[in-house]
């Protein structure tokens, strides 16, 4: 798909106005599991979440065992309630484990 945005910023907002994902994270809050071992990732995607007014809980796991044990429900991630089953997962795929 060719992007026909000036800007990354001018695209967020056409995205957040048409994308049916977006549409689809702003009904309801929802549990986004973000693994990622870069800290300055993290801090990149909590920023870009909060100024797109998404609401929901990003989850941060720092390694793919983790990421494992999160999504099997294992070990500290065993109370559902505190660690929801995510509905997006957001993967830095070169990072350890």
């Amino acid at each position: 798909m060719k992007s026909v945005f000036k800007s990354s910023r001018h695209a967020v907002n056409n995205f957040r106005l048409t994308g049916k994902v977006v549409v689809w994270m702003m009904d309801t809050v929802r549990t986004v599991l973000l693994g990622d071992d870069n800290g300055d990732d993290v801090f990149f995607v909590r920023y870009a979440f909060e100024a797109a007014g998404l609401p929901g809980t990003l989850r941060v796991v720092r390694d793919g065992d983790e990421v494992i044990e999160y999504l099997l429900g294992r070990g500290e991630y065993a109370d559902r309630k505190r660690f929801p089953e995510p509905h997006l997962l957001l993967l830095d795929l070169k990072m350890p484990g």
